[in-house]
């Protein structure tokens, strides 16, 4: 089994790295991808723990992004956070990439500290050192709802969103996030591979909208989709297997494991029994490729 969403500590997971290198050990995965929110720091951390235990380790960063004004008029509704995964299989990682990410990671600051100001309107107090404190430089929104669950102003991480955190919330700042295009282009300057995370979560199942994302992203240089994820039903990944060979676009796939945080996802299975991303179909899909992801 392989599994190339995963995220960490270093993040929004629950799993420490090296942790998470022994979960996948356990389960049987040959090939494991960390993937954490705009930072290499979990997978700096589980490196030396994948040598330890014969599993290979890809270095990866899921990028929150936007949609480019010039392709707006291609979707149907108002965009939202479109999420990027990058992949650098040589481990090697460019300093003006790692800069790139600092500077999200200081746009990350400005949103939660609007956040933190929202929530003191609706009378909740949150000091920046304690988010912090909860989610260390990369923290976000899945902190600051732990927090708020902790203190009881909330009865369930779900409520959290709803009621303040999520898009509908109270309390919502939308992400200043750099555009798709951006993003893609300075994966493949560093070196690196991009794939679309988890479309569900970008058109649902409009599949006309689809249609034409999939070919302006094909000519931003877009190098894959995620046909597997634990949100995407067998039926579901089936169209977006023929959307990836219609627009000559690699396929990749993963659970999105955060641990405890998404209980009942695992690792490699996502929310079911058998392997959740078929590797001789990734394999086929990447043979030939000048970076081989497999």
């Amino acid at each position: 089994m392989i599994d190339l969403h995963t995220h960490t500590t270093a993040s929004d997971g629950t799993s420490h790295p090296e942790e998470l290198v022994a979960q996948a050990a356990r389960a049987g995965l040959e090939l494991l991808a960390v993937t954490d929110h705009d930072t290499f720091a979990g997978v700096e951390a589980a490196l030396d723990a994948a040598r330890d235990s014969g599993l290979r380790l890809i270095a990866g960063v899921e990028i929150s992004t936007s949609l480019d004004a010039s392709a707006r008029h291609l979707f149907e509704a108002s965009p939202r956070d479109i999420h990027l995964l990058a992949y650098f299989p040589n481990g090697e990682l460019t300093q003006e990439f790692k800069a790139w990410l600092r500077s999200m990671e200081e746009s990350r600051w400005r949103r939660n500290r609007e956040l933190l100001g929202r929530l003191v309107e609706e009378g909740i107090t949150v000091e920046e050192e304690e988010l912090r404190a909860r989610g260390g430089s990369i923290a976000g929104r899945v902190h600051l709802a732990q927090i708020l669950l902790k203190r009881r102003h909330v009865q369930s991480l779900d409520e959290a969103f709803r009621r303040y955190l999520g898009e509908q919330g109270a309390s919502y700042v939308p992400r200043r996030s750099p555009p798709i295009s951006e993003a893609i282009f300075r994966i493949r300057q560093a070196g690196g591979l991009s794939s679309l995370a988890h479309p569900i979560r970008f058109w649902g199942e409009s599949w006309p909208c689809a249609e034409r994302l999939c070919a302006w992203l094909a000519a931003a240089g877009l190098d894959a989709l995620e046909v597997w994820h634990s949100e995407q039903t067998a039926p579901y990944s089936a169209i977006l297997r023929e959307l990836a060979r219609k627009h000559h676009f690699r396929v990749t796939g993963g659970s999105d494991f955060h641990g405890g945080n998404k209980p009942g996802i695992a690792l490699g299975t996502g929310y079911g029994n058998g392997a959740l991303v078929p590797m001789d179909e990734i394999r086929a899909s990447w043979e030939g490729s000048p970076l081989p992801l497999v």
